[in-house]
């Protein structure tokens, strides 16, 4: 009798412990959000490998307004580098892989809230497809592109254990573009996934901890202008001013400068 009234008392110990709950504080980076890289032109050749590289001019988050429950701990990125491998799959359309890598936080998180974020880089990896329509007699066209993958985030849990979540990442674009001579005029509107690192992670009874999270909170209006210089041999420079737009935000002016070379036939 003994032994049983031991057994059922651990295994209501046991049982009590299993629906215990308790949350977990984060502090994580996310990148910023930008206009999906196309200059509205077809390739000229069958492979394009290019480089570029985006710093935001002032803050990573403009007019965002301290909220007195935190509940974003993000940190937006201000620097990008990335690179992109292309490749021709028509006359007027191509599809890559695009790899970026962000990194120097803000020290506020999205919501206005100083933030301790990990320096550590954000990495971004998509697929990416491109097209354009057949030029105007005035030499215009109307580019798209399309990006779908994932982008990994650097995360503090409890503010010293560091560990990553991924969240979706999505791009879209109408680029408009006219072409006279060797140089391109072009614009971007469209999409981007904006992501987020909820300050607090509630974990309830029965639930397995779920360790870091990152989340793709929506999307926003992003926006660019630039201009592609062909420097002959197959060599495009390229350089664009943009911003991000969200309801109660912005990200700040975006300036990306990338280097392109055509390869093959």
């Amino acid at each position: 009798m003994l032994r049983f009234a031991l057994l059922a008392a651990a295994v209501l110990a046991l049982a009590g412990s299993a629906t215990d709950s308790y949350t977990f504080s984060q502090q994580g980076t996310v990148a910023t959000p930008r206009a999906a890289l196309h200059d509205g032109q077809p390739l000229d050749q069958s492979v394009r490998v290019e480089g570029h590289m985006t710093t935001t001019t002032s803050s990573a988050v403009e007019n965002a307004a301290p909220r007195r429950d935190g509940d974003s701990a993000a940190a937006v990125a201000r620097n990008q580098a990335g690179g992109a491998l292309r490749f021709k799959a028509g006359e007027l359309v191509d599809v890559g892989l695009e790899i970026d890598s962000a990194w120097s936080p803000t020290s506020v998180s999205r919501d206005g809230v100083p933030v301790a974020a990990p320096d550590e880089p954000v990495i971004g990896v998509a697929l990416a497809v491109r097209g354009s329509t057949h030029p105007t007699s005035e030499g215009l066209r109307l580019g798209w592109a399309l990006n779908l993958g994932g982008e990994s985030s650097p995360i503090y849990r409890n503010g010293s254990n560091l560990s990553r979540d991924e969240a979706f990442l999505f791009r879209a674009a109408l680029v408009p573009s006219i072409k006279r001579g060797a140089v391109t005029f072009f614009g971007s509107f469209g999409l981007a996934s904006e992501s987020d690192v909820p300050s607090s992670v509630y974990v309830g009874g029965n639930e397995d901890d779920p360790g870091v999270q990152a989340n793709a909170t929506g999307a926003v209006f992003a926006a660019a202008a630039g201009a592609t210089v062909d420097l002959g041999s197959g060599a495009h420079l390229s350089a664009r001013i943009g911003d991000a737009f969200a309801a109660d935000h912005h990200y700040g002016p975006q300036v990306d400068v990338g280097l392109a070379f055509d390869l093959g036939k």
